[in-house]
């Protein structure tokens, strides 16, 4: 077992070929929000899934967080044994930042082993270098969102060339800002309504994904462009998302940020664009060249009719917050 990275890419139904779960952001959805969707729910077994990848448990604990808010909703976990694995979720933050969100650890016990420190401190040596406030880890975004956005652009600046094969002071680097901008944008987003979580990982070693991802527990966008004077007020989550995803695009006196800049920087490195709000699913995926072209034919005018022809649509059952996945095929191979 490979609890460390998600094989993201070969199989987006959370799903390995023989059948055995996986937890990344393409199954949690599923995965979590069937699990915990009443008051009082068996504890999560996660020694049952074949890989915990940071983006999938980024939302277990938006969704811990969100049910600390309701009264006697608590949640659950039973830890894997396996000490490798449970040295990789101390390391990344996991353990610390879901107790801290309120949840309860029913085999506590496994963590006294003192094999785990060890391997925990070899884990410590080898990202060294990362600053505590860096997207390697899941970070809690509250208070301390400062901190946390420049960890991110230290991670821009001093790995995201090497990742994309560039110089620093490349145009291609220049191009990356509206990209870099909406990936902080998002993190002030996550403050702005109590969310947690942030993360930026590599799969496993040599896959050429990069994958930022964030959680928060706020009232989604279908909630949000309420309080906004938006040309076409949204009724369902999926239209919210799309109307969201445009709102940059035609209020650009508005100073927000937002993700349609960023979208040309996503298209020039075959990346993909994911998003649960509520009930709804919006998938951009730009990896292939017929995607490219449709969106190359339509991207200067923004028009909606476009956008919802390119964007793959769903309506699942409802997860409370807001999940958002950012991928880019890179070049080069993790570090």
């Amino acid at each position: 077992m490979n609890h460390a990275y998600a094989r993201t890419g070969r199989d987006d139904s959370g799903q390995f070929a023989s059948g055995a779960p996986k937890l990344n952001w393409e199954s949690a959805g599923r995965v979590l929000a069937s699990h915990f969707a009443d008051r009082h729910v068996e504890p999560l077994d996660l020694s049952e899934f074949t890989v915990l990848s940071p983006d999938g448990l980024t939302w277990l604990l938006a969704l811990t967080a969100w049910r600390a808010r309701q009264e006697n909703w608590a949640t659950e976990i039973h830890l894997p044994r396996d000490p490798r694995t449970l040295a990789y979720l101390r390391e990344l933050g996991f353990v610390d930042l879901y107790q801290l969100s309120g949840g309860l650890i029913v085999n506590e016990f496994v963590l006294w082993n003192s094999e785990i420190d060890r391997i925990e401190d070899r884990l410590r040596r080898k990202f060294e270098s990362a600053g505590r406030n860096s997207p390697r880890f899941i970070q809690r975004v509250g208070s301390n969102w400062q901190n946390v956005i420049g960890g991110v652009h230290a991670y821009f600046m001093e790995y995201f060339p090497g990742r994309l094969g560039v110089d620093a002071l490349s145009d291609v680097m220049w191009d990356s800002r509206p990209f870099q901008y909406a990936v902080e944008e998002i993190i002030m987003n996550v403050a702005v309504h109590a969310g947690v979580g942030f993360a930026c990982y590599r799969p496993w070693r040599n896959h050429p994904v990069l994958r930022f991802s964030c959680s928060d527990v706020g009232g989604g966008f279908l909630a949000t462009l309420r309080h906004k004077a938006v040309a076409r007020q949204p009724k369902t989550d999926v239209a919210a998302i799309l109307e969201g995803l445009l709102y940059r695009h035609y209020a650009p006196e508005s100073g927000v940020i937002g993700l349609y800049n960023a979208l040309e920087f996503l298209r020039s490195f075959r990346g993909r664009l994911q998003i649960h709000s509520g009930s709804g699913v919006v998938e951009l995926d730009l990896r292939s060249q017929a995607h490219q072209k449709q969106f190359d034919e339509g991207y200067a005018s923004g028009d909606p009719a476009w956008l919802r022809k390119l964007c793959q649509l769903r309506t699942v059952p409802a997860v409370a917050g807001t999940h958002i996945a950012l991928d880019l095929t890179t070049p080069r191979a993790a570090h």
